[in-house]
């Protein structure tokens, strides 16, 4: 009997190890689809995150921006001053012997001619150039009757000091600046020159120390205009940029590239670019 007693035992507690089995079972293989699930999730992310990366981000890149120095008034030079003061002294020796005189002078009217020449010479063209100048992320730009010219950082080859201007030269354009009328530009050209493209910042010490230091004058700062950047290629990829939202500038020279395409070091200044590009608007 009692043989047959332990039998029965051992019949009712085969059931419930079995049923602890199948759980135990059932359980890792939850665990192992939760693993899977987790797993593709994980490798679902990281694909899209490469494809992400390989096609490039519109939205990412910081805007440029630039410093605006205001034209001051136009100032007469002294050939003006001394040009317009003779004219005006021939323009009336000239009216005087031509139509007040009793008995009109010969050469009255070359004076009359002449003096009036001078005069509208000296006032057209005495005056001293003066236009608003920008200074900042995508180089020197200068206003000139509603127009921008610009030299991006990236495009200078040389800022030399040529008698009274400092000269921005590329192989496109040169723009000159009054060192005199543009004293706070100036100062801001040098700094923003020294740090970005030191190598084409070709000053003496001496001509350093001639030019103005740097102000705490007020200025405007202001998203950049004028920046034509379709057409150009890009400085990576070599191919034509046609849109200008594709377009990002290294944040230190503002070298061009497409958003694709853009390095982790800039081709021209070797700074970090990245994620640290710039875009416009």
């Amino acid at each position: 009997m009692a043989a047959v007693k332990e039998n029965s035992s051992v019949k009712e507690n085969r059931p419930v190890k079995e049923n602890r089995v199948k759980n135990s079972a059932g359980a890792k293989s939850e665990k192992r689809e939760k693993r899977g699930k987790t797993a593709n999730r994980k490798e679902r992310r990281a694909a899209a995150s490469k494809a992400k990366s390989e096609r490039g981000d519109k939205r990412s890149g910081g805007r440029v921006h630039e410093r605006r120095f205001d034209a001051p008034g136009l100032t007469t030079t002294p050939v003006a001053l001394i040009g317009g003061a003779l004219g005006a002294l021939a323009l009336g020796a000239g009216v005087h012997g031509q139509w007040i005189r009793e008995e009109p002078l010969k050469y009255a009217p070359f004076l009359v001619a002449g003096g009036a020449a001078a005069l509208m010479a000296a006032l057209v063209f005495g005056d001293a150039a003066a236009y608003p100048v920008r200074v900042g992320d995508a180089g020197v730009a200068v206003e000139r009757r509603g127009e921008i010219s610009r030299v991006l950082w990236c495009d200078v080859e040389s800022i030399v000091l040529q008698g009274n201007d400092l000269v921005i030269n590329s192989k496109e354009l040169v723009l000159r600046i009054p060192v005199k009328l543009h004293q706070s530009a100036v100062a801001w050209i040098v700094k923003e020159a020294s740090e970005r493209r030191p190598d084409q910042l070709k000053l003496s010490d001496d001509e350093e120390k001639q030019l103005p230091s740097l102000p705490s004058a007020t200025y405007e700062r202001l998203p950049v205009e004028g920046l034509q950047l379709t057409g150009r290629k890009c400085a990576a990829s070599k191919k034509t940029i046609t849109l200008e939202e594709d377009a990002r500038l290294c944040p230190n020279c503002g070298q061009v590239y497409l958003f694709q395409h853009v390095p982790s070091q800039c081709v021209t200044c070797d700074s970090k670019v990245g994620a640290r590009s710039m875009r416009l608007g």
